[in-house]
């Protein structure tokens, strides 16, 4: 897994933009991009999904649930979360539109997010009911899938490529 951690300063400067301006947030997702260079012949795994790290849960955008508690915890909504590759475009995009909104518009704390590969246990039927003990606990250890990203700083000019967050705006009219 790759773990995410929003810099606190960019975030005071999107909240306040957000007041000055009068917008509100419309959409936000992650690019994630594969490095084909790093990635040689190892296979892309087929779908990504991202979740809240620091407090152990889904992302409001996909449902509510402690990820520590099976007990507690209905199903992990493989189905639901997981982003597919998309080959044409050349990455992975993960919504974040509610735990953005919550952390701007809200002021709720700037948790860690944790991008994790998916392939999952369990019959493909099943996927989206199967529950982990915890949310990384979704692949077999002799799964092929690993996952070499262009990070925030990419060598070789890949900068827009970059791992990006990119957050849609509107303006709300008086």
């Amino acid at each position: 897994k790759v773990r995410i951690s929003l810099d606190q300063e960019q975030i005071e400067a999107i909240r306040d933009s957000v007041r000055n301006n009068n917008w509100v947030i419309n959409s936000a997702h992650f690019k994630v991009y594969p490095n084909m260079n790093a990635q040689g012949s190892l296979p892309l795994p087929s779908y990504l999904y991202a979740f809240n790290i620091t407090e152990k849960s889904l992302l409001p955008d996909y449902g509510n649930g402690v990820l520590d508690d099976i007990n507690q915890f209905e199903g992990f909504p493989f189905s639901q979360i997981s982003v597919a590759y998309d080959s044409e475009d050349g990455y992975y995009l993960l919504r974040v539109t509610e735990f953005i909104k919550n952390i701007i518009e809200d002021n709720e704390a700037v948790d860690d997010l944790a991008i994790e590969v998916g392939n999952y246990l369990g019959a493909a039927s099943a996927d989206y009911i199967y529950k982990p003990l915890h949310a990384y606990y979704s692949n077999r250890v002799f799964n092929p899938y690993r996952l070499a990203i262009i990070g925030a700083n990419p060598d070789g000019g890949n900068t827009d490529k970059k791992l990006q967050l990119e957050i849609y705006y509107n303006k709300i009219e008086n």
